[in-house]
């Protein structure tokens, strides 16, 4: 079971893996990766071989394969395993996270180049080499050309909206150890086959979300613990004794860690992104995981290492490891940008754009089909022109569901046209098309967890200078998930704590239909009562204001003081809210709702002396009635 536990995980891993996202590596990522494992493989390569020579490294089987092994495995940094380091450091949508990921992907290529080439060519005799090495091409081409075909089928037919079928996932499932059973049964490792059944498989949703959800728990909740516990059984005391004295092994395999570290730091700094932060990289490149205990147990039942091997080994990545994570946890902020400062303008509020600047920056965030019209109204009252236009960044926010690393690219680089987020976008474009005035839309699709959204959010948001940002309020009145409320409310207040510019939360109840039904002019109401926020309020109302379809009012309320006593009306009947809508925002119905903001400890600290007054008769349509004020 143990090592059922661990063909799952890699199969887990290997669906995670965006191999899209190797072709969006970063140039600078690809001097990281490179340097980092070049450097420490020489260096680890080196010392086994010149240290190894006689049997002087005791618990060493083989010295070309052990080596080989070895020095990649030391030197290499999994993607899989950065992706989860970061998560759980919630790191993973910081730029440190996507750097450190996007290193990684390259080493993961690597990686299995090597692992195939060394399969194959180190077989006793030429003929079984070739024999080895069209098996292994033939599984590839079976797995890209069938196999692939057929998820695409499969992913092609569900419909929108809809989870994949559950026949699918557990076929998925039992052809995970089917495709186990024929690799190893070619000569391979039978990780090899379970690997490339899981890049064959779309990531994300509908399909490979679904497997995720539904095979993810009993992976890491069941079967991992299991391995664990047969790894830490074959860890005996004898050679947790050896390991606290240095051997030549261990002096490897600090000298390994060491040599990446200083490799990473070095490449970072000729990518320009300091000491400082290259030396937070090299603790994120320095993670191990289950990958590389995975490769070392099989080392172990291959007699390439033996017992007391395993345990300095696997006991120097755990030490590694417990030493890189607090340093990342405690040393790094992700509102630290990695890169050299720029010296171009950047605009904390809508106050402090110049009068001369010509194209007002937006950025506008949405959840689903709900908040896109609304948006797009705002947008609209905003007023563009040719003299001022609109540069609006729309960025569609999806949960990371089945994939190992968030995402944030340009909706115009993927080639999907059939999706709800493409039909989302294009009532976008279709609106800049079809405006009267200019505006620019620059769409986004993210795939972030909900935890680290707002870090994505905000790095967008400083590298296009922008003032504004809008983010849609959602509640159980909307027709988004209630359990994804939540984390949608959590994800805006995380962006207004963050956030270096000014943000606006639209609570929206129809705002288009409003607009439709008063076409001929569009009534906006302003409360000004003093501060950096309300002025803000203001200065995006003198942009709206100039819309000659719209009707402004400013509202100015001077407060002198803690006053003695306030007298207010608890009903007025000029307000149109429903009762069942007042309650959401009303902390004691029985005040009424200028008399619960007065008594609230927002006004004067809570010291404000209030006298709601209710007359006997009853007020008419849409007033707040009497028996309405009950305590919940």
């Amino acid at each position: 079971m143990a090592t059922v536990g661990a063909i799952y995980s890699m199969f887990l891993d290997a669906l995670k893996f965006d191999a899209t996202r190797f072709k969006r590596t970063a140039k600078d990522s690809v001097k990281i990766g490179l340097v980092g494992c070049i450097l420490p493989s020489v260096v680890t390569s080196t010392l086994l071989l010149l240290l190894g020579l006689g049997g002087a490294i005791h618990g060493l089987g083989p010295a070309p394969a052990g080596t080989f092994y070895l020095t990649i495995t030391f030197s290499l940094t999994f993607f899989p395993v950065v992706a989860q380091a970061m998560d759980e450091l919630n790191l993973m949508t910081s730029e440190l996270g996507q750097f450190a990921m996007s290193s990684a992907i390259l080493n993961d290529v690597i990686f299995w180049f090597l692992i195939a080439l060394h399969l194959i060519f180190t077989k006793p005799d030429a003929t079984y080499r070739i024999e080895s090495f069209i098996s292994v091409f033939g599984l590839i081409l079976f797995t890209v050309y069938v196999i692939r075909a057929i998820m695409l089928s499969i992913v092609k037919n569900i419909p929108q909206g809809q989870e994949a079928k559950e026949v699918h996932v557990v076929a998925i499932q039992l052809g995970v150890l089917v495709m186990a059973f024929i690799s190893n049964a070619l000569g391979t490792a039978p990780y090899a086959g379970v690997v490339l059944l899981g890049l064959a498989i779309p990531g994300g949703p509908p399909l490979g979300a679904a497997i995720v959800h539904k095979t993810e728990y009993l992976v890491s909740q069941i079967l991992m613990p299991m391995f664990f516990f047969y790894v830490g059984y074959r860890i005996n005391l004898y050679s947790i004794h050896d390991w606290m004295r240095f051997s030549i092994l261990q002096t490897i395999i600090i000298m390994s860690y060491v040599s990446k570290i200083v490799a990473v730091v070095a490449a970072a700094m000729w990518c320009k992104i300091g000491f400082k932060n290259g030396r937070r990289l090299s603790m994120a490149m320095s993670v191990k995981g289950i990958i590389a205990i995975i490769s070392y147990s099989r080392w172990r039942t291959v007699k390439l290492i033996d017992e007391q091997a395993f345990t300095q080994i696997v006991l120097s990545m755990l030490g590694m490891t417990m030493i890189a994570t607090p340093l990342l946890r405690f040393s790094y902020n992700p509102k630290i940008r990695l890169g050299a400062s720029t010296k171009r303008p950047r605009f904390r509020s809508i106050q402090s754009i110049p009068s001369n600047f010509e194209t007002f920056r937006i950025l506008c965030c949405f959840h689903n089909q709900e908040s896109i019209r609304n948006l797009i109204t705002l947008l609209e009252a905003l007023y563009p022109t040719l003299a001022s236009p609109i540069c609006a960044y729309v960025v569609h926010a999806v949960e990371l569901i089945g994939r190992a690393a968030p995402l944030l690219v340009p909706h115009n680089k993927l080639k999907h046209t059939n999706t709800p987020t493409h039909q989302m976008i294009q009532a976008f474009e279709n609106y800049s098309d079809n405006s009267e005035g200019l505006v620019t839309i620059h769409a986004y699709d993210m795939i972030a967890p909900y935890k680290s959204m707002h870090d994505t959010i905000i790095r967008l948001a400083q590298d296009k200078v922008v003032p504004l940002i809008i983010l849609p309020f959602h509640d159980h009145q909307g027709t988004v998930d209630l359990t994804l409320i939540a984390s949608i409310r959590q994800f805006n207040i995380n962006v207004q704590t963050n956030s270096p510019c000014t943000v606006g939360i639209l609570v929206d109840r129809d705002l288009s239909s409003r607009l439709r039904l008063t076409s001929s002019s569009f009534n906006v109401a302003v409360i000004f009562i003093g501060g950096a926020d309300d002025r803000e309020a203001l200065a995006h109302a003198a942009r709206i204001s100039g819309n000659p379809t719209v009707g402004m009012t400013v509202f100015r309320i001077i407060l002198r003081g803690d006053y003695d006593l306030v007298m207010v009306g608890r009903r007025h009947v000029e307000m149109s809210l429903r009762d069942e809508e007042m309650a959401v925002f009303m902390e004691h119905p029985e005040l009424g709702v200028v008399g619960d903001m007065l008594s609230s400890l927002d006004i004067c600290d809570g010291m404000v002396n209030v006298l709601v007054m209710q007359e006997r008769r009853g007020l008419g349509c849409g007033a707040f009635r009497s028996d309405s004020a009950r305590v919940s």
